[in-house]
């Protein structure tokens, strides 16, 4: 039998390495069965449903194994679909956590889904491909939902894998664009660290689907697998899979010691909880190739991390940041709107925070993230919510994509089956704002001293001025407007902003000057090679002494604002920087 692997479509627009595809492939060749993956990394990125179609096909498949995150769950089902109309006797599998979690509904619902592998199937999945239609022996696999002539049989999960360890090492050599990993830190080569996370956020499907289970890989196992693939594929950076990697602090300094005693010349970055750091263990992490981390921040509310159950603490939080950005290691951060007992003041105090953060030294704008709540399913808060759930066509990112009228189609009759595109109501913002906040913000945080003016002055009552019943209809109308869009983006939001203040009473106020400083900071900075025209505008505050003293951190003007008076400033780029100087 030949079986072909389909991973995410998504990664036909983001590089990806399936990890999870690669250990099912691994299991099945290394038992005597012929597996192909298909590389969505070197297909087109307009690649359809039915050109992937074909391409599967064109491989002669027996079976055919798909795996999808949210997101992409409605356009797998229609794959498969296609698939299995082209050819009915080919035998369609599906797993991965969307499946798992669905598994006893999306087999009533797709006639074309033969059998559905739950959970971790590392030590199953060759008994499955090897008994496809024996239903006496499938009957005794566990963590299997398939087709037994007209009856759907759900077996007994599956125990967790609890040595990792003795796990076959991933054939990475069968995803054919492996060695374009690993050579930079936006592609770093995955390695898998360990799985489970021991918190109860209630927005997420891993307290269902792993049990809240922390199991790691020993460092000694990690680093070995670590130095085989630096060796073969010449990789320098790689991307520590976990769920929550820094849970254990000793098994991360243990991690550590054995990179510094092997000598390893690598660049690695992870997955951590905020709180789970100090400056003895970020000074290790530095000294020993970390290259970045990556926290579920989720709320800036204290209130509201009690209610999600994530129980972040925010003491000693921005000091944490600070020092690993001083110690070299970047960080992102990721922010959730929408949960359904969210206030607009809990969602003021996250704001606030990614404005916070923003501040810090060395901060990117890319390493701050802000997205609409998902309703995952296996999570308790779509038990607790989900019989409130609407739909509106506006998708949280987790499952933003570009679906087609049959998908939509599909999503729309099927409620239970697809929540992830629909949102929990909330009471605290109007939700024509809230779907609009990724794009107003993700493009506001460009504006650095800005943001520094609407966080400290309290007479701007921001962000609650834009929470509070404000609609910000012109930002646009489309759906998904969460992206950023460029120069056009960040002009659209400054605009926007100067607009309600003056509605608000405030034309007189330096903020206008503060927008305009940064977005003609922008405009000069995004000039092509060359000679650029210098850029001169007229600003009516001195905004070149305030800027020049948030800079060195006098902050203390912020209290004191200069007297108006007319003044020009000129904003040259030469080579990659921008500088401005006071003309009159």
């Amino acid at each position: 039998m030949k079986i072909v692997l389909v991973p995410n479509p998504n990664g036909i627009r983001t590089k990806h390495v399936p990890l999870g595809l690669l250990s099912v492939g691994t299991a099945l060749k290394r038992n005597g069965i012929e597996v192909e993956i298909v590389d969505l990394n070197s297909l087109p990125r307009d690649t359809s449903p039915e050109d992937l179609c074909s391409n599967i096909l064109s491989r002669n498949p027996q079976c055919v194994g798909f795996s999808a995150m949210a997101s992409q769950f409605p356009r797998v089902l229609r794959i498969a679909g296609l698939v299995k109309n082209a050819g009915p006797d080919i035998k369609i599998i599906l797993g991965g956590p969307e499946a798992t979690m669905k598994a006893e509904a999306v087999l009533p619902a797709f006639p074309e889904v033969d059998l559905i592998v739950r959970g971790e199937c590392e030590h199953t999945v060759v008994d499955v491909v090897k008994n496809l239609g024996n239903g006496p022996v499938l009957g005794s696999i566990p963590g299997i939902t398939y087709r037994n002539g007209s009856r759907i049989v759900h077996n007994p999960d599956t125990p967790l894998i609890t040595d990792l360890d003795a796990l076959e090492s991933r054939d990475y050599g069968l995803l054919p664009s492996i060695e374009s990993f690993g050579q930079t830190r936006a592609y770093p080569l995955p390695v898998e660290v360990g799985r489970g996370c021991p918190y109860g956020c209630v927005f997420c499907s891993l307290t269902s689907l792993l049990r809240r289970k922390f199991r790691v890989r020993s460092p000694e196992h990690i680093i070995a697998e670590t130095k085989e693939l630096q060796s073969r594929y010449n990789a320098k950076y790689f991307n520590f899979l976990h769920d929550n990697m820094t849970v254990s602090r000793q098994w991360i300094l243990d991690l550590c010691d054995v990179i510094e005693r092997e000598n390893m010349d690598i660049r690695w970055d992870g997955p951590s909880r905020a709180d789970s750091l100090d400056a003895d263990l970020i000074k290790r992490l530095a000294e020993t190739g970390c290259s970045g981390l990556y926290f579920g921040i989720e709320t800036g509310s204290q209130r509201m991390q009690k209610v999600i159950r994530k129980n972040l603490k925010f003491d000693g939080l921005i000091d944490n940041i600070r020092r690993l950005t001083s110690s070299g290691i970047p960080f992102a951060a990721s922010f959730i709107a929408g949960f359904p007992e969210e206030t607009a003041e809990d969602l003021s105090d996250t704001i606030r925070l990614m404005m916070q953060l923003r501040f810090i030294s060395g901060v990117k704008m890319s390493d701050i993230q802000f997205g609409l709540l998902c309703p995952l399913m296996g999570s308790p808060l779509l038990e607790t919510h989900g019989s409130h759930l609407r739909y509106d066509g506006e998708f949280a990112e987790m499952a933003s994509t570009d679906l087609s009228e049959e998908e939509e189609r599909m999503i729309m009759s099927l409620p239970g089956l697809f929540p992830e595109f629909y949102y929990y109501p909330t009471n605290g913002t109007p939700r024509s704002t809230l779907v609009r906040l990724p794009f107003l913000l993700l493009n506001l945080l460009y504006l650095r001293h800005s943001i520094f003016m609407l966080f400290h002055d309290e007479s701007l009552n921001f962000p609650l001025c834009v929470l509070r019943g404000v609609q910000p209809a012109h930002l646009g109308s489309e759906k998904r407007i969460v992206r950023h869009e460029g120069m056009s983006a960040i002009v659209k939001v400054s605009e926007f902003l100067s607009e309600l203040f003056k509605k608000n009473g405030l034309a007189d106020h330096p903020i206008h000057d503060t927008l305009a400083y940064d977005v003609t900071l922008l405009k000069a900075d995004s000039a092509g090679k060359g000679a650029p025209t210098p850029l001169k505008i007229d600003f009516t505050y001195d905004v070149q002494s305030w800027v020049e003293a948030v800079r060195s951190g006098n902050f203390s003007t912020m209290e004191r604002l200069p007297e108006k008076r007319a003044n020009t400033v000129l904003f040259l780029k030469t080579g990659e920087r921008v500088s401005t100087m006071r003309v009159a």
